[in-house]
């Protein structure tokens, strides 16, 4: 509740708004704040504003990124540590990835909790024999900061030879998912059917071959929407094998490009 007998600024005279700057405060400290107007009556008070300064002794956050380890075709584990906080809680940590040098948390980014400490996180769904460059990061009050520079590449894909017997006795069978051959498990993928004689409406049958070994049915039946319809892989399947994707429709077999499962 203070009063004109504290400290006050003056904003001339009449009725309307003001804005009146404030400066000479000590940093990280509580103050009280009333708008005052005085006339031949006396002087009224506004309703009163708390507010704190900040600490001008806080800081960004120090860290560092800890070295890569773990790395597969599509997954990689790395992390940091938070020596010092800045004075400032960390209310949120993780690294930062880009195939571009010096990544931010405009780029891709996992996160791994809060405060100061050693904290390690997992990278999935990378693409193989790819460069990547990642930074640890930590958020405070003041802003983001970032860790060293980590550079590592993930690992090629397993070289297969398929030996497959089954043949496509149908229209040609694609499969489309952005640009490659390989998936990661429990992802999903879309298999669009072409035909220039029908369309090719109901399947009988929709399976997951590891060669010619069956795996895994889709289901029986399927309704193939715009000739399209996209299935999801189980996520107990093996990784680092030979799959293809069969379809029967009618006396015709549909056998996939083959693909390759990591993890």
């Amino acid at each position: 509740n203070p009063t004109i007998s504290d400290n006050i600024t003056s904003n001339g005279t009449g009725t309307g708004s003001f804005i009146s700057p404030i400066s000479g405060l000590n940093s990280n400290t509580t103050y009280y704040l009333r708008a005052y107007a005085t006339n031949a009556v006396g002087t009224s008070y506004g309703n009163q504003i708390i507010f704190t300064t900040t600490n001008n002794n806080l800081s960004l956050a120090s860290l560092i990124t800890s070295p890569v380890n773990s790395i597969t075709q599509t997954s990689a584990k790395i992390g940091g540590n938070i020596t010092n906080d800045g004075g400032s809680s960390v209310i949120s940590r993780g690294v930062c990835y880009s195939n571009s040098q010096n990544p931010t948390t405009s780029n891709s980014i996992v996160n791994s909790g809060s405060g100061v400490g050693s904290f390690t996180t997992n990278i999935s769904n990378l693409l193989p024999n790819t460069t990547y460059y990642v930074r640890a990061f930590a958020i405070n009050s003041i802003g983001t900061s970032y860790g060293n520079q980590i550079t590592f590449s993930t690992n090629q894909l397993p070289n297969i030879n398929c030996n497959i017997i089954g043949i496509t006795t149908g229209t040609n069978f694609t499969m489309q998912t952005s640009f490659q051959s390989y998936y990661t498990q429990g992802n999903s993928y879309t298999i669009t059917m072409y035909s220039p004689v029908y369309s090719f409406g109901q399947a009988n049958s929709v399976a997951l071959y590891d060669g010619d070994v069956f795996i895994y049915s889709f289901g029986s039946w399927l309704v193939f929407t715009n000739n399209t319809r996209t299935f999801t892989l189980p996520g107990s399947i093996p990784a680092s094998n030979c799959y293809n994707i069969r379809v029967i429709k009618g006396s015709d077999l549909y056998v996939s490009p083959t693909f390759i499962i990591v993890p």
